[in-house]
């Protein structure tokens, strides 16, 4: 598969898992009720991807600029999982500051991922 075509497919895929990172609350259990898991599910989608997108970032496959919007998500979903499982629980998901954060990040780096 040639870079082209793997930067392609990491950039729908990443749409994708950021588009479900800044749903709210409502949409984000449908989705996961819907897989039988965890709302944590979210959060670990995005993770496989970051951790491609790191390396395809090394190799010049996609911005900096959009890699940093990754990064910062990534970070704050690192800071909600120190946080300890209450995070996760569906009454934080609803109303939390953190899961605010997050969908905005998720939200904002969505917008910028026609640039990657």
């Amino acid at each position: 598969m040639s870079g082209q075509i793997k930067r392609d497919v990491l950039l729908r895929d990443l749409r994708r898992s950021l588009r479900q990172l800044s749903w709210n609350a409502e949409q984000q259990f449908a989705y996961v009720d819907n897989l039988g898991v965890d709302v944590d599910e979210i959060a670990l989608e995005f993770d496989d991807l970051f951790r491609i997108a790191e390396s395809m970032a090394t190799q010049g496959l996609i911005s900096a600029d959009f890699f940093a919007r990754l990064k910062s998500i990534d970070s704050q979903l690192s800071a909600m999982t120190r946080e300890g499982a209450e995070v996760w629980e569906r009454e934080k998901v609803k109303n939390s500051e953190e899961w605010e954060t997050l969908r905005k990040l998720a939200t904002e780096t969505l917008k910028a991922a026609n640039d990657a």
